[in-house]
């Protein structure tokens, strides 16, 4: 329950992350969460709270607790929802104007997919035409 309990009571929100990812160490991990309605619930809770703008520190603590779950149990299906789920919040504009979820999702390894990775390459690609251009007009 104190997933839900974020913008009323960040503590118990924080804490019930924590326990969301040393539970994730046991073996018995999938038979804890049961069927997989409880991971969406979370990590929608979780998509939510990014999308509505929070902190740099608080998707900082959210991220770590994710990649917790994340390198724990790698191919349970708990995390292919987060990563999917997640992964969503990634767009080429987010990429170029290095938004604080993107960047945070990035660098804990939460979004790692191929779709992701063909982002960051077209992103690339298109800031390096700029650049070309902008020098190019500059000369």
């Amino acid at each position: 329950m104190g997933i839900t309990q974020f913008a009323s009571n960040p503590m118990l929100f924080e804490k019930s992350l924590k326990l969301f990812a040393a539970l994730s160490t046991f073996p018995n991990f999938g038979l804890i969460l049961g069927d997989d309605s409880k991971a969406q619930r979370y990590v929608f809770i979780i998509r939510d709270i990014f999308a509505a703008g929070v902190s740099s520190t608080v998707v900082q603590v959210v991220a770590e607790q994710i990649e917790k779950v994340i390198t724990k149990c790698p191919y349970s299906t708990c995390v292919a929802i987060f990563e999917k789920t997640l992964s969503h919040l990634v767009t080429k504009e987010s990429l170029v104007n290095g938004d604080k979820v993107t960047l945070g999702l990035l660098n804990f390894g939460i979004a790692r997919n191929s779709r992701i990775t063909d982002l960051l390459l077209d992103a690339i690609r298109t800031h390096h035409y700029q650049l070309s251009d902008e020098t190019t007009h500059a000369m």
